[in-house]
């Protein structure tokens, strides 16, 4: 069996257990549920994706940024390659 502490796999297996649990917990698992979501007559299900992708987006944007004004200030940056510019 393959190491499940490869390449983050644990971490995805462990959001993807707490995703799926919290998704059955709502109501988002049963048939009927399902069944109106692929009719297009209930959209909850694509609201609470898209919602979830959103967030995780911004999230990641605004963690990235963070952690680029950290190194910034911690490590030193060349004139020539301060504010994006190569000359």
């Amino acid at each position: 069996m393959f190491p499940l502490n490869d390449n983050g796999m644990l971490s995805g297996l462990l959001c993807g257990i707490l995703f799926g649990y919290v998704l059955e917990n709502a109501g988002f698992g049963s048939p009927v549920k399902l069944s109106a979501q692929f009719k297009l007559s209930d959209w909850a299900v694509f609201k609470v994706m898209f919602t979830a992708i959103v967030v995780a987006a911004v999230t990641g944007s605004l963690a990235y940024a963070l952690l680029v004004q950290i190194e910034r200030r911690a490590a030193f940056w060349h004139p020539s390659i301060r504010e994006g510019r190569v000359t």
